[in-house]
């Protein structure tokens, strides 16, 4: 009885947020209007360790195409009370980490994308936004872990900035991001992954060749993350994640033709997902081909700063994300330390 007043406690915290999202034409109300980004969204969902589906929700809606107008038309059910509900997470306490993540690129959409102002102080603005919710969701996190299980299990967020005087006029519009979990009788585990913005403008957004390049040197660490500007009139998706590889054809052409620069018309959105999703089903799953696996933190570390080129220097902004059962106590100064410029 006390897990199901916490539970509904929680969902009613959530849920008139959630349906304030979905209702209009920015946020989770976009993806009526960008059904490839629903779609790829949905199967991330749907297939990872974490999401725990219900009897009522059916399999084929998700993995039969021609059954995506159907779900495209129920799609507000999906977030609104399927998603609101912890148990639909494997642990239960997940569900803090995917709300306090959709909680900060809602906010950070509407409060900051409509200064429009560049990549990098936009990038500064989404971490302090992460950064903030995740400390207040924390508090959810342990209220769950009281009524499900008896092991001590804690959500927290670690910010490292390697940059020293020799590089503080230069920040970048990129980040790192270290999923460090450990889930009930499961061993602990690092999952590195490394982000760099661009702006959408007229629906399109500019890559550098070099900068994808560069994120392809270690496989599966490098992904674009996308901002649209906020307008009340418009679709606005929230931040949007799309893997580096998907641009290895381009890649391959620039090799020859040494076109430094294309331009990307998002094609629908195809092969993305919004950052929340990405990171709750994606890296903070064992199991996923999502992010660059690790079993110790050094490793994790070595792994997340060894690009450095000249279009894409060494990460000056590090996010770290703890999660889960009697995590490991790192000294992540003492290991960003030598990585300080």
């Amino acid at each position: 009885m006390q897990e199901n007043n916490e539970f509904d406690r929680l969902v009613n915290k959530v849920k008139p947020l959630v349906k304030s999202w979905t209702r209009n034409r920015s946020g989770f109300g976009s993806f009526q209007h960008y059904k490839k980004l629903l779609w790829h969204t949905a199967l991330l969902v749907k297939k990872s360790g974490i999401f725990v589906s219900p009897k009522s929700l059916s399999t084929p809606i998700f993995l039969k195409p021609d059954l995506l107008r159907l779900f495209i038309s129920n799609y507000r059910d999906f977030y609104e009370n399927i998603l609101t509900n912890p148990n639909t997470f494997q642990p239960t306490t997940i569900w803090a980490l995917f709300w306090a993540l959709s909680t900060a690129e809602h906010q950070f959409m509407f409060r900051f994308t409509p200064f429009w102002s560049n990549e990098e102080r936009l990038t500064g603005h989404f971490v302090s936004q992460i950064m903030e919710r995740l400390e207040d969701f924390g508090v959810h996190w342990r209220q769950l872990t009281e009524v499900t299980q008896p092991s001590l299990s804690e959500m927290q967020v670690y910010y490292a900035d390697t940059a020293n005087e020799s590089r503080e006029a230069f920040t970048g519009a990129d980040f790192g991001l270290i999923i460090q979990a450990r889930y009930e009788n499961q061993p602990e585990f690092f999952k590195v992954a490394r982000f760099q913005a661009k702006k959408v403008e007229g629906g399109s957004a500019g890559i550098n060749l070099e900068q994808v390049e560069a994120l392809l040197q270690h496989e599966k660490l490098g992904y674009f993350l996308f901002y649209h500007r906020f307008d009340i009139k418009e679709w606005t998706p929230p931040p949007i994640v799309k893997p580096a590889d998907f641009y290895q054809t381009q890649l391959e052409e620039f090799k020859t033709n040494k076109k430094k620069y294309i331009t990307d018309p998002m094609n629908g959105y195809e092969k993305c997902w919004d950052f929340a999703s990405f990171v709750t089903f994606g890296l903070a799953d064992p199991a996923s081909e999502y992010g660059v696996i690790e079993s110790r933190a050094d490793d994790a570390v070595s792994t997340l700063m060894a690009v450095d080129t000249s279009q894409l220097k060494k990460t000056t902004r590090v996010m770290i994300i703890s999660i889960g059962d009697n995590v490991s106590v790192v000294d992540w100064e003492q290991l960003f330390r030598e990585y300080g410029e």
